[in-house]
C-alpha cells in the first residue's frame, strides 16, 4: 500500500514538472509573440492591397500572440493543478506510512505480550503459584 502510495506521488511529481516545464516554454513562446507583435509597423499609406496585407499579418500576429497568452494561463492553471495533486499524494502517503507504522508497532507489541504471557506460563508450570512468596 505504501509502494503505491508513493508510486501516486512520484507520478503526481512527473506530472508537474512536465507542466512547469511547459508552463516555461508558454511563457518564452508569449515574450516572442510580443516582441513580433511589437515590431510590426503599423500599416503604411501605400497602394490599398498592401494596406489591407499587411493589415491581415498584423491581425494574424495579434491572434497567434492571443493564443500564446491563452496558453500561458492554460499551463499555469496546470502547475497549480498539479501542485494541488502532489500535495494530495503527499498526504495520502504520510497518512498510509504512519498507518503502516501503528500497525508495525500494535503486532510488535501483541507479539511482546505474547512472549511474556509463554514466559509467564512456563514459570508457573515450573514454579508452580506461591501466595504471599511461600510455595
Amino acid at each position: 500500500m505504501v509502494r503505491a502510495q508513493q508510486a501516486r506521488e512520484d507520478s503526481a511529481a512527473r506530472r508537474l514538472a512536465q507542466a512547469r516545464m511547459d508552463a516555461a516554454q508558454a511563457v518564452e513562446a508569449a515574450a516572442a509573440e510580443t516582441a513580433r507583435l511589437t515590431g510590426m509597423s503599423a500599416p503604411g499609406t501605400g497602394s490599398r492591397g498592401a494596406f489591407l496585407n499587411q493589415a491581415a499579418t498584423r491581425d494574424a500576429a495579434a491572434a497567434t500572440h492571443a493564443a500564446a497568452v491563452h496558453r500561458v494561463r492554460f499551463t499555469h492553471q496546470r502547475v497549480g493543478v498539479g501542485l494541488s495533486e502532489l500535495s494530495s499524494a503527499a498526504q495520502a502517503r504520510r497518512t498510509v506510512e504512519r498507518l503502516s507504522e501503528r500497525i508495525a508497532a500494535e503486532t510488535y507489541a501483541a507479539e511482546l505480550s505474547n512472549q511474556q504471557r509463554e514466559l509467564d506460563d512456563v514459570t508457573i508450570t515450573r514454579f508452580g503459584r506461591t501466595s504471599g512468596g511461600q510455595a
